[in-house]
């Protein structure tokens, strides 16, 4: 997310001065990748860029070539790290894959592709951005357009389209797909867009400010809700007690909650307040029997989805120092948020990341 926030103010920036960028974005992927799709990248006149596409292999060579790849329109361009032995010397691919990256042209008159993108991370909403990246001439459809699909139902693309996002958004995972539209055929990239991620911390000593930091360090709005808060670098700080702390914070699904008051009364109402939310993750630090004696003391009626509650907090490393705690726990959200348990890599049968199925098979009409 913080890659993201970057490449909106890049592009703001432009458009501030009235000049032109090229933003390339990973629109589908093969095999073995360093990035996965919906990574961009914006290159400005002046060979400057923001974010990135790959490992920093591929940028060269967009920032070189996007110019004039986009001369006549958007583009779509394949880099394909399974060819030959020079083409893989040339780009200094380290994958084993190929990455296809749609090119277009922002700026003045054009239409804002982050539009909905920005949407996302200032208003804390989500949906569906599909980007056509290929398309039949009676489709009526242009490569780079696009249509948004809010999570709140709204829309503007044709039927097609949004059963294609439906189904995305249900299955919380962005996918390109093939659908049939005025007797032709179009490729989209349907990109599940979220907001980003909420880390709420309630509590305010030592052990709270290398947590608020990791958190902000990737880009997440970190809150401090604390009767007596601190000096603390966060991007919000609520001085209140827990339960009017969580009134206030309008929880949602792309929250996470830790609980370190060191203080038992107000972890017990946050605990209690926090697992009547919808929040994603509820951590609490502390040792097994006093989180065991917390939630004796809430009763039964308020241990709905106990599956969301990670006590103590973090992952098993070994932390010990509080910024080993706090890189514990981090991890932790990061593991929770995308479904994954949170091993080793190299335990992990088959490929690190899920492998997209080739587009045809996934024809929607």
């Amino acid at each position: 997310m913080l890659e993201t926030r970057a490449v909106l103010d890049a592009a703001g920036r432009l458009a501030a001065r009235g000049e032109e960028g090229v933003l390339a974005t990973v629109v589908r992927v093969e095999g073995s990748t360093y990035r996965r799709p919906g990574a961009r990248l914006l290159i400005g006149r002046d060979g400057t860029w923001v974010g990135g596409v790959s490992g920093g292999c591929l940028e060269g060579d967009l920032v070189r070539k996007a110019w004039w790849r986009t001369a006549h329109g958007a583009a779509v361009v394949a880099y394909d790290s399974t060819a030959d032995d020079d083409t893989i010397w040339q780009l200094g691919l380290g994958c084993n894959g190929i990455v296809h990256v749609l090119l277009e042209r922002i700026g003045p008159g054009r239409p804002d592709p982050l539009a909905f993108v920005r949407r996302s991370v200032d208003e804390r909403t989500g949906g569906v951005l599909a980007t056509v990246v290929r398309a039949e001439p009676v489709t009526g459809l242009v490569i780079g357009q696009r249509f948004a699909f809010a999570g709140d139902g709204e829309s503007d693309g044709p039927d097609p389209m949004r059963a294609a996002a439906a189904d995305c958004l249900e299955r919380d995972r962005s996918r390109t797909v093939v659908v049939e539209i005025g007797g032709g055929e179009a490729e989209v990239f349907s990109e599940v867009v979220r907001p980003p991620v909420r880390l709420v911390v309630f509590g305010a000593g030592f052990d709270a400010v290398p947590l608020v930091a990791a958190g902000r360090a990737l880009g997440w709005h970190a809150v401090v809700a604390h009767r007596r808060p601190r000096s603390i670098r966060a991007d919000e700080v609520i001085a209140a007690d827990p339960i009017t702390a969580c009134d206030r914070l309008r929880l949602d699904g792309r929250t996470a909650a830790v609980v370190m008051n060191h203080h038992y009364p107000d972890d017990t109402a946050a605990l209690a307040a926090l697992l009547r939310s919808p929040v994603r993750y509820v951590g609490v630090l502390g040792p097994r029997a006093r989180m065991e004696r917390m939630l004796a003391e809430i009763g039964e009626t308020e241990l709905d989805h106990l599956d969301r509650l990670y006590a103590p907090v973090g992952l098993d490393i070994g932390a010990d120092a509080p910024e080993e705690i706090a890189a514990a726990i981090v991890g932790q959200i990061v593991a929770v948020f995308a479904d994954r348990a949170g091993g080793h890599l190299r335990d992990r049968p088959g490929p690190i990341h899920r492998r997209e199925s080739a587009p045809a098979a996934e024809a929607v009409s």
